[in-house]
This record gives C-alpha cells, sequence and structure tokens, in this order.
C-alpha cells in the first residue's frame, strides 16, 4: 500500500495530508522507516503520555490561527518531526507540552506533504490548506456546502453575507438567475438550495 500510494502522488503536485501514523503499522511490526517514505518526514517517537493538541501560530494568507487543537486526553504514542539538514520543512505547529514539531509541510517527491500528529483538524486549517493547494472554495465563509452534478446546497455556519461560487450556473430554488456567483445573507443554519439551470 506504502508503494502504491508513493507511486499515485509522485510528480502529481498535489496536496495530501497525512494524519497520526500514516504507513506505521506493517505487515509483522512496526514500521517507522515506510512511515518516513510514505510522508517524506524523519519522525521520532515520543512514549511519555501526552495531550494530543497541537499549538498553532500562524499567519498567512489571511489566516489568523493563534491557538490549540486536537484531543485533551494524554496518549501515546506520539510522533514529532525531526530536522534533518538535508530536509527543508515549514514548521505549522507543535505539541502543546512540548516543542516537539507535530505540524509541518514540504515539498516531497514531486508533490506537497503535510503531516499532522492528531485530529480533529478545525475547518479553518483545512481552508488554509486546500487554499494553499489551489482549491477554489465553493463559499467564503466555513459553510457546509453539498453538490451533485446538477444541484447544491448551502447551510450557513453563522450569521451574515457570504459568496457562493458554483462551477458552473446554477438558480436558487427561491428563484432568480443562473449564474455562477450568488451573494447571499443567511442567518446560522438556514438552508438554501440551487438546481442546474
Amino acid at each position: 500500500e506504502v508503494k502504491k500510494l508513493r507511486m499515485l502522488f509522485r510528480g502529481t503536485g498535489a496536496t495530501v495530508v497525512w494524519f497520526y501514523a500514516p504507513g506505521y503499522i506493517g505487515q509483522q511490526k512496526f514500521e517507522p522507516s515506510q512511515m518516513e517514505a510514505l510522508t517524506g518526514f524523519t519522525f521520532k517517537r515520543m512514549d511519555a503520555r501526552g495531550p494530543m493538541m497541537i499549538r498553532c501560530k500562524i499567519e498567512e494568507n489571511g489566516l489568523k490561527f493563534f491557538r490549540e487543537f486536537g484531543v485533551q486526553k494524554p496518549q501515546y504514542p506520539r510522533f514529532a518531526v525531526v530536522p534533518r539538514k538535508s530536509e527543508t520543512f515549514r514548521i505549522h505547529g507543535t505539541w502543546s507540552d512540548s516543542q516537539e514539531i507535530a505540524f509541518a509541510s514540504r515539498e516531497y517527491d514531486g508533490f506537497t506533504s503535510i503531516y499532522v500528529g492528531t485530529g480533529p483538524m478545525p475547518v479553518e486549517l483545512l481552508r488554509w490548506i486546500a487554499g494553499r493547494a489551489g482549491v477554489s472554495l465553493w463559499s467564503s465563509k466555513p459553510d457546509n456546502v453539498r453538490a451533485t452534478k446538477d444541484a447544491a446546497m448551502i447551510v450557513a455556519t453563522d450569521e451574515g453575507e457570504r459568496v457562493l461560487r458554483l462551477p458552473h450556473p446554477m438558480a436558487s430554488v427561491g428563484g432568480g438567475a443562473a449564474t455562477t456567483e450568488h451573494k447571499l445573507s443567511m442567518q446560522f443554519g438556514e438552508v438554501k438550495l440551487f438546481v442546474k439551470g
């Protein structure tokens, strides 16, 4: 599976997000070298129990995320990215109880590899990663959007204005022209439906 994944991503320019310990469990034993080959990072295993919380200080492309995320309950093992002279990567977060690197990104084998030591990951960070990867975000807010080829639905995660950007013209079920961009004023939890025109 590790070889297949490496071949799948090699040279694609894709962005891949790895959580916790990808490739670590082998057929017969733990395989730290397999985890490293898959992600492109060098790791150390941390066997002391600790909170699965990552402390971030990210300020980039309109994102200002200065807080922690993850799970408070102490767990082990945890993994930390280890800097090596031959590796260049960006640090996005450390374990909350130490300065050990728990969230980092790098260019590796023709794709962007992002390691995140825990979940769940906040929507702001997922949107930031998607934006860096060139993904077109359907809503200017972190709304819930579901879509098929012929229809789309948006559920507002807060009150206020937002812009819904669709891949092809759709019209609101409530009326209006079929366009690719809709400026909406919505209340928390409000649902709007759009269909292909």
